[in-house]
């Protein structure tokens, strides 16, 4: 089980999948250097207690094809890429 935030730095640069979905433990906001992973494909972060605005670095995945981030507590919308 994962709680807490979660880290602003990724160095995980080829990383094309991350689901972290239906964690209710997680607290804190989306952090933008998520959106320095530029390869991702799938994302889904549905149903995890985060909050916040959707990063606009989001607008720097070249490759998605499915981004999930319903039922948390987040405003704005989803940057074109």
């Amino acid at each position: 089980d994962f709680t807490g935030t979660l880290p602003e730095t990724w160095d995980l640069i080829e990383l094309t999948k991350l689901h972290l979905s239906n964690l209710t433990r997680l607290s804190g906001t989306i952090p933008s250097g998520l959106g320095n992973l530029a390869d991702m494909k799938f994302m889904t972060m549905h149903h995890s207690g985060l909050r916040g605005t959707i990063p606009t670095e989001f607008g720097n995945f070249r490759f998605i094809e499915e981004l999930r981030l319903e039922g948390n507590h987040l405003t704005g919308t989803v940057p074109a890429s």
